[in-house]
């Protein structure tokens, strides 16, 4: 078999064995690069361009060929060219190549390995030369970067290169404007990162027991982190209100299917307000204003608007042909606050109907001991309170 044709073999037989890596090996164009002093073993661009050297190729076993793939797949998950902007571009892909090997190290043995002479963290710790990092896992790629370039590390040559990254329209060093590697433009790299975001949160939604544990965790810690507020939730609300069908199956990517897009009506939300003593008038009408804003913004999303401080005070459906409900609405109450009624309200009425619940709280309340199974955001000012489950929002976007 040619170099070409083992990496289509290794694809088939991850879309059966590993079948999250082998959905979003689907996107990976193979591209030829024969002189090894272009490319000695293989690169990835923003584009998904997968160049590989075929004497590299050849001497990867079945399952090295499949950690490669892997390695590169959650390089463009990881959103790793992308990320790289201005930095160091050898060492941030030696950061990127330590978070991606110490994700795969928990998937070796189920049918897949790395390439010999590849990095591969034991234990979640690597050291080499001058250079030590530990608890890989828990780091994102940025802070592995940081911690090396404080220490002055040096790359040695026996350092095996699995994917030299693209940065904003180059392939990196080694492949820098020579025959073979194509480019991607500056003004390309926006549409390509939310075309990769969309391909893994496809793969997630149709692979949810098959996800790599710290791509999860990556995600989360990467979710939106300079984002004000009210643009996380519209991100979130427009996410789940279309859904995936094979109805209307997606022919983009032929000769492979995907499901199609359709929208979903009937979507819910459910708006708490505190309208305990503790907030201000101030941060009660930036609440109404941004719900209102919310309403106007997702005609097809309703939204049930709870006021509350040790109770439940208003229970209101908000619909678009209600929005003039908003303006009549007293914020009765103004005493202790406790949180435990609303999620009471929300688990009798709401829950099976609900995507998520919106909290507008200063913070100062009792909680319920359990984590509720939906999503739930908190929207403060309050940057001393610590809330023990959800995503916590500032209404002032806060510097990072």
């Amino acid at each position: 078999m040619t170099p070409e044709e083992r990496i289509r073999k290794a694809k088939v037989g991850m879309l059966i064995s590993q079948p999250w890596f082998g959905q979003l090996s689907c996107y990976l164009n193979p591209v030829e690069v024969k002189d090894p002093k272009v490319l000695a073993t293989a690169a990835i661009n923003e584009r998904g361009d997968l160049f590989y050297n075929p004497d590299f190729v050849t001497m990867c076993s079945d399952i090295e060929l499949k950690g490669l793939l892997c390695h590169e797949i959650l390089h463009l998950a990881f959103q790793h060219p992308f990320r790289l902007q201005t930095r160091d571009h050898e060492l941030f892909n030696l950061a990127a190549d330590l978070k991606v090997n110490d994700e795969l190290n928990h998937c070796l043995g189920s049918g897949i390995a790395l390439p010999k002479g590849a990095m591969l963290p034991e234990y979640g710790n690597w050291e080499c030369a001058n250079a030590k990092v530990q608890n890989i896992g828990k780091k994102t790629t940025e802070q592995i970067y940081q911690e090396l370039k404080k220490q002055s590390f040096k790359i040695p040559s026996f350092i095996l290169d699995l994917s030299n990254m693209g940065q904003s329209g180059k392939p990196g060093k080694k492949g820098k404007g020579k025959e073979g590697i194509n480019t991607v433009r500056p003004s390309e790299l926006p549409a390509l990162a939310k075309e990769w975001a969309a391909r893994v949160e496809t793969a997630n939604a149709q692979r949810k027991g098959d996800i790599p544990a710290g791509l999860l965790r990556e995600l989360r810690d990467l979710e939106y982190p300079e984002l004000p507020w009210v643009q996380i939730i519209r991100q979130r609300l427009r996410a789940v209100s279309t859904k995936r069908s094979w109805k209307s199956p997606n022919k983009k990517y032929l000769p492979w299917y995907f499901p199609g897009v359709t929208k979903i009506k009937g979507l819910t939300a459910v708006v708490a307000i505190d309208t305990s003593g503790s907030m201000s008038t101030e941060q009660l009408t930036k609440a109404l204003s941004e719900i209102w804003g919310l309403a106007e913004a997702f005609k097809g999303i309703k939204f049930f608007l709870l006021t509350c401080d040790a109770a439940v005070w208003d229970s209101l459906e908000l619909t678009n042909g209600n929005k003039a409900l908003l303006k009549r609405i007293k914020m009765r109450g103004g005493g202790g606050t406790d949180f435990r009624p609303v999620f009471d309200v929300v688990k009798k009425k709401y829950e099976r109907v609900m995507d998520c619940l919106i909290f507008f709280t200063d913070g100062y309340g009792s909680f319920p001991e359990k984590k509720p199974s939906y999503p739930v955001y908190w929207v403060t000012d309050s940057r001393n309170v610590k809330f023990p489950f959800g995503k916590v929002l500032y209404l002032k976007e806060q510097k990072r």
